[in-house]
């Protein structure tokens, strides 16, 4: 069976940043209560086999037989890691046994295919992670990022959102924000047809050095009308990064045209990422 550790270590790898293997720990899974599913078959399991995925079904990324695979190359059984939403509370870790496949909505472009993830919902277990998530006021992280980046961050609080949550289990909360302010200066762009600076960035202020964030995602210049070419952010959820793993995850939207997805976590005292897609095709 692949160790949480071995799945953490191919992460990094593939992230280009070293990091020593850590111990999973053994807590006990619960059953969730029944509810209605579409998926009642029972697969073949591989414990050489997870992956994580989106709660409709998306795959974000898997590991099979010590090999990372993207969403347009995995299949197999196992065990599914699902991605939570930031809601404020306690933190929950979900998992499944599920399978993977391929499906394409465009069989005439063999290229869009993509993995799905299916699994009965009875199945889903739950692990208590003692961790919870707050919303953080917008207006002190972007005063925080004004002070950091000057004029570069022409931001107000609803350019932005915040959450607090301790991602590396050491007893400390970080920041995860998303600031965008590309729909508010477009439509002032649109009225004044004066050029305004834009920003758009994805980071996470560590809760030992929370006085500069640690950035997984960044795009900033002036705005001179249209979007298609500017990256955009949104802050999709949280998942550990293996099975029993103390460390967690942040999943992120990071553009709107090419389907590129981003995974974010603090691994060795520094920021590790890992660049993933949603899809292929439009």
């Amino acid at each position: 069976m692949v160790s949480p550790g071995r799945i953490l270590f191919g992460l990094l790898m593939v992230a280009c940043a070293g990091m020593a293997s850590y111990f999973a720990s053994t807590a006990y899974f619960k059953a969730r209560p029944a509810q209605d599913s579409a998926f009642k078959a029972t697969p073949a399991q591989n414990s050489n086999f997870h992956a994580i995925v989106e709660r409709g079904g998306a795959v974000v990324l898997c590991l099979s037989n010590g090999e990372m695979l993207f969403p347009d190359r995995c299949t197999g059984a196992g065990r599914l890691l699902i991605v939570q939403p930031f809601d404020e509370g306690a933190f929950v870790e979900r998992t499944a046994s599920g399978i993977v496949s391929m499906e394409n909505e465009s069989p005439q472009n063999p290229s869009c295919a993509l993995s799905r993830a299916k699994w009965d919902r009875m199945t889903e277990q739950t692990r208590s992670t003692g961790r919870k998530i707050r919303k953080i006021p917008p207006g002190a992280v972007a005063q925080q990022l004004i002070k950091v980046y000057g004029e570069e961050a022409n931001l107000l609080p609803d350019d932005i959102s915040a959450f607090g949550l301790d991602l590396d289990n050491d007893g400390t909360e970080e920041i995860i924000y998303a600031a965008d302010n590309v729909p508010r200066i477009a439509d002032l762009y649109e009225k004044t047809r004066k050029a305004s600076a834009y920003f758009v960035q994805g980071g996470i202020f560590d809760g030992r050095s929370p006085a500069r964030p640690s950035t997984f995602f960044s795009d900033l210049g002036d705005y001179r009308g249209g979007t298609d070419a500017i990256g955009r952010i949104e802050l999709k959820g949280i998942v550990p990064i293996a099975a029993g793993s103390r460390q967690l995850a942040v999943l992120a939207k990071t553009a709107t045209m090419d389907g590129a997805q981003t995974l974010a976590w603090l691994g060795g005292e520094r920021l590790q990422r890992l660049a993933t897609f949603e899809f292929r095709c439009h």
